[in-house]
């Protein structure tokens, strides 16, 4: 890593873009950036200008000769929690500054895990060192962190009594978005409190500690997300596809039953335990079916966000059809139908522009999945399948491809 320290205006740059990565700059993060830019000795015009510029752009380009240490990084994540939480663009656009920068994963996951906590109590964590989480939340001590998003962290906990194993998700309150992340909370504890299906990870507990609050769930052994699977061993084969979308479908369509819209379906949020048998988790953004709770505010993970869900419409049941096949092309292909390096041409892109079949990718992908995972992407709702129908067509195109397999090996094997 250079030496050279970023100028006031390379500096400033980053904080803005890191605030701007998802397209949105909150009043927290306005006020914030005007600090940092009297600090920098940077005019209002000067930042002014940058971030315009940054707003066309719709990226931040970093300049690799600029060094930025964890001093100008513990500024970018006091930017992101200025309002109590960090988007998923603004995570990403720190993971990936941190690589291009050198820094360890581990740190960095320390860096973020303490502010978290300090943003969430008004203090330093809980155990009085920086980077680590307190130790105990209630009746639960915390150990490793498994994952973290929008809405909050999940922590590996065991529960102090009984030695129950489970994921516990904290989420961070703080006075500038108390009302709002409260309100979140309550909606994913009321939502999980409704749900009882084989394909929807089971909630075991919830509660409030240290003004912190906490959602308790069943610890999947050995469990690995699809995102983590695909990242790892690549795409899916098509039957197996079909039949892991199948069975998050039949979930989906269980909370769309139950009234449930559940807003960031994505390969992150759906676990894979040892026994195959696919579990829909992190309902950190579900809403009620017709409650209109989006209007006007971007929520949500942008590449599996449907045209509607990116316009901040009031969305249905069809918002979701079009992410589970985001996700289910993301199987077959290793990536989701569309990516852009900013906001607005990812956005631009899912708008107007058709998907390319997956088949164009991998020639393997059967002609019936395709058909599933294409009429779920289709720009208007309207022409959209709903969960259930979207399970029994994969489960079909699955069952097809697999007496297709059956009959050629009795052929090559009697020819």
């Amino acid at each position: 890593m250079s030496e050279r320290q970023p100028t006031p205006e390379e500096r400033f740059r980053l904080l803005a873009g890191v605030a701007l990565a998802d397209g949105v700059l909150s009043p927290g993060e306005t006020q914030l950036l005007l600090e940092f830019a009297c600090k920098l000795e940077l005019g209002r015009q000067s930042a002014g200008r940058i971030l315009n510029q940054l707003r066309i752009d719709g990226r931040v380009r970093i300049d690799p000769g600029a060094g930025v240490d964890e001093g100008v990084f513990a500024d970018l994540i006091q930017v992101v929690f200025a309002d109590g939480r960090a988007s998923a663009c603004e995570m990403s656009y720190l993971r990936s500054l941190a690589k291009h920068c050198g820094f360890a994963r581990g740190r960095v996951d320390e860096l973020l895990a303490d502010a978290v906590i300090s943003t969430a109590t008004g203090q330093p964590s809980a155990s009085g060192r920086q980077g680590r989480p307190p130790r105990q939340i209630g009746n639960y001590e915390l150990g490793q962190e498994l994952g973290r998003g929008a809405a909050g962290v999940v922590y590996h906990a065991t529960h102090r009594l009984l030695g129950r194993e489970v994921a516990l998700k904290l989420f961070p309150i703080c006075k500038k978005s108390g009302e709002a992340r409260r309100a979140g909370f309550l909606r994913e504890v009321r939502a999980a409190a409704k749900l009882s299906h084989p394909n929807i990870l089971p909630t075991l507990d919830a509660g409030e500690a240290e003004g912190l609050p906490y959602l308790v769930m069943e610890l999947v052994p050995q469990g690995e997300t699809f995102q983590h699977r695909v990242e790892r061993d690549g795409p899916f084969e098509s039957r197996a596809a079909a039949l892991a979308i199948a069975a998050v479908a039949r979930a989906v369509h269980y909370a769309h039953g139950e009234g449930l819209l559940h807003r960031d379906l994505k390969p992150g949020n759906v676990l894979v335990p040892a026994d195959g048998k696919p579990r829909l988790g992190d309902f950190g953004l579900v809403s009620e079916v017709g409650e209109a709770a989006t209007r006007g505010r971007l929520v949500g993970t942008p590449a599996y966000m449907s045209p509607e869900q990116l316009r901040t419409e009031d969305l249905d049941t069809k918002s979701d059809i079009y992410s589970l096949g985001a996700t289910l092309y993301t199987l077959l292909t290793g990536e989701p139908p569309f990516l852009a390096d900013g906001l607005v041409e990812l956005s631009v892109r899912v708008l107007q522009d058709e998907p390319e079949p997956p088949s164009r990718r991998r020639p393997d992908v059967r002609a019936g999945v395709e058909a599933a995972c294409m009429r779920c992407l289709a720009k208007d709702p309207a022409q959209r399948p709903s969960a259930l129908e979207l399970a029994d067509a994969l489960e079909g195109a699955a069952e097809d491809s697999l007496m297709g397999k059956i009959s050629r090996r009795f052929r090559r094997k009697h020819v």
